[in-house]
């Protein structure tokens, strides 16, 4: 509010009134206007403040890249003189990747108008994604790493039985030589080559396996089953085999170890892919298939429930024999045994053969 005050006490006139209201027009206009410019002036401070306290580089540049505002990081970590990098990967106005001083950035660049300024400026952030690229590429190779494992499970579980049969037979050579048989070195020489190769076998079957046993939990078997056929999923086409899921048990949850499980699939198909093969080469069969299916046990019925995760395949004729030769068998039972599982192998019908992993349900 404005007061005018009249010391006489007598009565404006009427000037004096049109004067008063030009002086309160005035002191009001003045008056929004020392509040503009205080806002103005708080709103430019504030954003000054932003920008010279933002955590990432920041920097305001001409067509030259001539600096005409950066930050404190911007001088820390892309330059401190009055020029601003030429980009490589991009150009101003672009968001791309950068690489500077040593560090990988997304640089996100964009015009900006100045009313008081005719030149064409750009704003340039710079975020720096060094570290997010590092553990990028560590997860790229972890999952190579996997990868790799899963290969060389499959490379030496495909040397092992014919390198077995190779050094046995070799043996068998060489205990029929004369000692004084000029073939004694070569034969000598060609066993030390195959333990060789067993060693690098052995080394890969260790690479191969995970160590780490302790993920005893409930698991949805149906689950980890469908991830064990993704792994697979290439071999399986590439060698021709279909498979048939038929399962019962859905949603059926049990205490498994989730790695011991996940081996216990491989050696399995392992077992059936090898089986296939070899069947091809004395039958017309060319389309593999392989069944499974989980239930209960109808066999073993007991205080406690059981249930069975079964696999059949026509992969033709298992004898005796074989149940206690196979690689792939015996470090099945193995794997099985260490988790209170079992194996039971059986022919149900002719060429066919079948391999229940009996699980308990406590």
């Amino acid at each position: 509010a404005i007061y005018f005050i009249k010391g006489d006490q007598k009565v404006f006139k009427k000037d004096d009134l049109n004067l008063f209201a030009k002086i309160r027009d005035i002191i009001e206009i003045n008056y929004n206007r020392e509040l503009d410019y205080t806002n103005l002036a708080r709103t430019e401070n504030i954003v000054r403040k932003a920008f010279a306290e933002f955590n990432h580089p920041l920097a305001v540049v001409d067509i030259h890249y001539r600096i005409i505002q950066s930050n404190a990081a911007f001088k820390r970590d892309i330059a401190s003189g009055e020029q601003a990098p030429e980009f490589v990967s991009g150009q101003l106005g672009q968001k791309f990747t950068e690489k500077i001083n040593g560090a990988l950035f997304d640089v996100y660049s964009n015009s900006i108008a100045l009313d008081n300024n005719p030149t064409k400026l750009w704003i340039n952030l710079y975020k720096n994604k060094t570290e997010e690229h590092y553990f990028e590429q560590r997860l790229n190779q972890t999952a190579k790493m996997k990868e790799l494992g899963i290969i060389s499970s499959s490379i030496a579980h495909e040397l092992n039985n014919p390198l077995g049969g190779v050094l046995s037979y070799l043996q068998l050579v060489q205990m029929d030589l004369p000692r004084d048989s000029h073939f004694s070195a070569d034969i000598k020489s060609m066993i030390d080559t195959t333990l060789r190769m067993k060693k690098i076998i052995e080394d890969l079957l260790i690479f191969s396996r995970t160590t780490n046993l302790d993920d005893q939990g409930i698991y949805k078997v149906a689950d980890l089953l469908q991830e064990s056929l993704s792994i697979h999923e290439i071999r399986f086409k590439n060698e021709n085999i279909k498979i048939v899921n038929i399962s019962q048990q859905a949603d059926l949850s049990l205490p498994l170890s989730k790695t011991a499980f996940r081996d216990a699939i491989h050696f399995i198909f392992n077992f059936y892919i090898e089986k296939i093969k070899s069947f091809r080469k004395v039958s017309a069969q060319k389309t593999g298939l392989i069944e499974v299916k989980i239930t209960p046990d109808q066999n073993h019925i007991s205080g406690d429930a059981n249930y069975s995760l079964e696999f059949q395949g026509n992969c033709g004729h298992l004898d005796e024999a074989e149940k206690s030769k196979d690689i792939s068998l015996l470090a099945l039972s193995k794997c099985l045994t260490d988790q209170n599982m079992h194996l039971e192998i059986a022919v149900p019908q002719e060429n066919w053969i079948s391999l229940k992993v009996i699980i308990q349900k406590s």
